[in-house]
């Protein structure tokens, strides 16, 4: 049995935002004048590290509290991210899509704490609606941009395209027998996917830096 402090993967994540949050701080007080959308992008890590402390205050804070507006935190997290996208590439777009997308998984985050819980159902919302925002990423770095940017955006567009595939391996893996499977108990598995979630946060600091 492999045994993974759940503190210490909390704490890892904890950290790792701090400094992601500290360093896009410096650069949108050093750029902000030069690049469209830096603000939303620093509004995004601020988002995502206020989600990480909300989850590593459970116990403190009411955990239906935690999880009903932590997670979709991280959704909203992402929509900054990729508004502020689409403003450095001079692509934007409407975003109803995405708000209605909010709601809906705000409305599934509540239901499955409060009326029927399901940690995998809540697991499976939240990676459909991160694959969704990803995915459009994705498109808006290789196919959206202006042909003369895309030398400069391809590795982006690759990088969230990994995403989503991390996104639909997660949704096999919640609803595909294999979750059951003795290799690791349910806790151990949501302890790996933290660390998985950690190294996928720092290659999009990574990508939003480059």
């Amino acid at each position: 049995m492999i045994q993974i402090d759940m503190g210490t993967v909390l704490m890892s994540f904890v950290m790792g935002n701090t400094i992601c949050a500290a360093v896009m701080t410096s650069l949108w007080l050093v750029n902000r004048g030069r690049y469209a959308g830096l603000g939303f992008w620093l509004a995004d890590f601020i988002v995502q590290f206020l989600a990480v402390v909300l989850a590593a205050l459970r116990g403190i804070v009411p955990v239906p509290i935690a999880i009903a507006f932590g997670t979709p935190m991280v959704v909203v997290g992402a929509v900054l991210l990729y508004q502020g996208l689409e403003r450095y590439t001079g692509k934007t777009s409407s975003q109803w899509h995405n708000y209605f997308l909010l709601a809906g998984l705000t409305t599934v985050q509540a239901y499955f704490t409060r009326v029927r819980p399901s940690p995998f159902a809540r697991s499976i919302g939240f990676e459909l609606a991160m694959l969704a925002i990803f995915s459009q990423c994705a498109w808006l770095m290789l196919r959206r941009v202006d042909p003369g940017m895309r030398r400069n955006t391809r590795l982006v567009g690759a990088i969230f395209g990994v995403y989503c595939l991390i996104s639909l391996l997660r949704i096999y893996i919640y609803i595909w027998p294999f979750r059951r499977a003795r290799t690791f108990s349910p806790p151990v598995s949501r302890k790996c996917w933290g660390l998985c979630a950690n190294s996928r946060y720092l290659w999009r600091s990574h990508s939003a830096w480059s």
